[in-house]
């Protein structure tokens, strides 16, 4: 039996996982990727690269793709399938 609790926590992880899969959409299509710290205050443009997609776009991707797939495994221990 779902909780509302549990309601709640699947449409966050639904919501999560719409908006990681559009993200690798875009990381794959991305000719370059900006690369920064950490936000501790206003962006510090300084603190920031350009760095060519072939570069680091597989590995933005492999993380994405990584949160993905926990996040459908907690679903599925929710009861969402």
């Amino acid at each position: 039996m779902m909780t509302i609790e549990n309601v709640r926590r699947a449409n966050e992880l639904l919501g999560s996982i719409e908006k990681n899969q559009r993200l690798i959409g875009a990381y794959r299509e991305a000719a370059e990727v900006i690369v920064g710290t950490g936000r501790t205050g206003p962006y510090n443009i300084d603190h920031m690269i350009t760095l060519p997609s072939a570069e680091i776009g597989d590995h933005v991707i492999a993380a994405l793709e990584r949160r993905v797939t926990e996040m459908r495994a907690e679903l599925q221990q929710l009861g969402v399938e």
